[in-house]
């Protein structure tokens, strides 16, 4: 018979799998590797002596992110800067349309920091994997914009996929290869492991990299990308996300490195 395999299958054994999109498992592979050492998400973040800087923010800045009246969020940028072009996709619209039919706790577990979070986790993986920029913006804001609850919604990623098809051509513009990526990682991160696409394993690691907001430390060996399972990439990830911190998706478009 065909074998089922589900994203708490996935943390609890450690394997990984390639699942096509009617999840049938492609490939499945037991990973031997043991990452006990790893600390549970309060532990990490005390051990990290120097945080790691993030990719996207300009020295200086004090990003601040405004969706109505009360939606304000600011963080001291940290001193790092980066010669990374990123093209801006996400538009103030296309946020507030997100926010007018959101069905959740806007500020809640699956709200709006936890998008941002996303967002930023997936530029800073980009440049190493080959990832679209464009791709990884767009999914960080449509994988769980269709969340019906914060507990298990199985549904919430395909619906979340065809509210990218339906705004397609009015909140954004992708061509059709790219379009297909991001509704693929849309439909596909709750229930398959990986995927064949970098771009699709970026989306997948992107979202997994914020999980200590609920308790769980990521761990390489659940991780699609190499990327994503370096040590201080985690470490960087999970202050973030302890902290609740909220990028900001507007400060930091720009056409032309930074120096």
């Amino acid at each position: 018979g065909r074998a089922s395999t589900t994203s708490s299958d996935w943390l609890q054994t450690g394997g990984a799998a390639i699942l096509n999109e009617k999840n049938h498992p492609i490939h499945t592979e037991r990973r031997a590797a043991d990452f006990s050492f790893l600390p549970r998400p309060n532990t990490l973040l005390k051990s990290i002596a120097t945080p790691v800087p993030p990719l996207l923010h300009r020295p200086g800045r004090t990003p601040i992110a405004r969706l109505g009246p009360d939606v304000v969020t600011a963080h001291p940028a940290p001193a790092a800067q980066t010669n990374m072009i990123m093209t801006p996709i996400i538009s103030k619209e296309l946020v507030q349309a997100i926010r007018d039919q959101f069905k959740i706790n806007w500020h809640g577990i699956h709200g709006f920091s936890h998008l941002a979070r996303v967002w930023e986790n997936g530029l800073r993986l980009a440049p190493i994997t080959g990832a679209s920029e464009r791709v990884v913006q767009l999914f960080a804001l449509f994988h769980d914009s269709r969340r019906l609850s914060d507990g298990k919604d199985p549904g919430h990623g395909p619906r979340g996929a065809m509210l990218a098809e339906l705004w397609r051509g009015r909140y954004f513009e992708l061509v059709d290869t790219e379009f297909e990526l991001l509704c693929t990682a849309c439909r596909l991160h709750t229930t398959a492991l990986t995927h064949p696409e970098p771009t699709v394993q970026t989306c997948f690691d992107a979202d997994r990299l914020d999980l200590a907001r609920v308790g769980k430390t990521p761990n390489p060996a659940l991780l699609c990308t190499e990327a994503a399972r370096d040590l201080e990439t985690i470490r960087w990830a999970v202050e973030r996300s302890l902290s609740g911190f909220q990028p900001d998706l507007f400060a930091h478009h720009r056409s032309e490195p930074t120096k």
